[in-house]
């Protein structure tokens, strides 16, 4: 599928250019730098298939691109010409101009800014998981994207970046020349040598000792140990995941990956058990309410119905059936 987000007058209008981006890029939400919209924007798309999509961007003036994207698809960012543009990955700022590129994974893709320039052009290549996994097997590197150990930038100015960068603006310059539709297997070949070379020069993928398995597992098990000490406050999970040094998408991907569950769900299973023991405890004096509140519970119904759907009674039966073992 190929198709332009532009008109045919000398750029794009704003309003134009955010409701195309909804349209094809709903988890992406477009904001003018500086809070005008009396701008020309400019992209091209090609998909030619699930794998891989390019894209070509010109923006006269600063434009904010933010990310809520859980797809864990490897983006490719290359300043062919122009200024550059700032990114925001991990909780972390990266700046990519000049011989500076970006490459991340969606999910850890926070933001995007482009800085005001006339002659700023940015071509970008997003590869699904599916074809990164693999190239890794044909480079007998096994793993996944999420497994892969990389920096956010790569040098454009060393040889492989050189190649790199050559790579993408053949890629960009062959949308115009109608490339994708006079030989789109050719195209597609190029596509997939350009990922070659990232994943052989520029990634490698990890083993499960690695350093940033080895961040989420410790952020994950920091977060678990600060929620039982303090599972009885009103805790939200950004104050967790800023307590243990990690954003919120990533204290959330640790926990899916680690613990097949998401932090609020832990949080919730916790505080329930907690509740449970009490209720559970003859010894204990405390009604139901005083119980729940203990516990970080202050909507009673909704404390009812998790409970229920956790232990399959009522939280008065537990507390019922202990009072009658005293």
């Amino acid at each position: 599928m190929a198709f332009d987000i532009e008109q045919s007058s000398p750029g794009l209008e704003f309003d134009h250019l955010v409701s195309k981006t909804k349209k094809y890029f709903p988890w992406i939400t477009l904001k003018p730098l500086g809070g005008t919209k009396n701008s020309t924007y400019k992209e091209k798309i090609f998909e030619g298939n699930e794998d891989i999509t390019v894209f070509c961007t010109q923006h006269q003036s600063g434009l904010k691109l933010k990310y809520n994207d859980e797809n864990h698809a490897l983006r490719l960012m290359v300043p062919i010409s122009g200024g550059g543009f700032r990114a925001r990955v991990d909780c972390e700022d990266v700046i990519c101009a000049n011989n500076v590129a970006l490459v991340a994974s969606n999910h850890i893709l926070d933001e995007i800014e482009i800085v005001p320039d006339p002659e700023i052009v940015v071509g970008s290549v997003v590869f699904n998981p599916s074809i990164v996994d693999q190239v890794l097997c044909s480079l007998n590197e096994g793993g996944a994207l999420e497994a892969s150990d990389y920096q956010p930038t790569i040098d454009l100015s060393s040889e492989h970046g050189r190649v790199i960068r050559e790579s993408i603006r053949i890629l960009v310059l062959g949308m115009d020349d109608g490339l994708p539709t006079k030989s789109s297997k050719a195209y597609a070949l190029y596509q997939e040598a350009t990922l070659h070379l990232l994943l052989e020069h520029f990634l490698r993928t990890r083993c499960k000792n690695s350093r940033y398995e080895t961040q989420a597992q410790r952020a994950v098990r920091q977060a678990v140990d600060y929620m039982h000490a303090y599972m009885g406050l009103p805790l939200t999970i950004g104050e967790i995941a800023n307590e243990v040094g990690v954003c919120v998408r990533s204290l959330e991907y640790g926990f899916r990956h680690y613990m097949e569950t998401t932090p609020k769900a832990y949080l919730q299973s916790i505080r329930l058990a907690a509740a449970h023991k009490d209720l559970s405890n003859p010894s204990n004096n405390l009604l139901v309410k005083s119980v729940a509140l203990k516990w970080g519970f202050t909507q009673m119904g909704r404390f009812s119905a998790q409970y229920f759907s956790a232990y399959g009674e009522r939280p008065s039966e537990t507390r019922n059936q202990a009072l009658k073992r005293r």
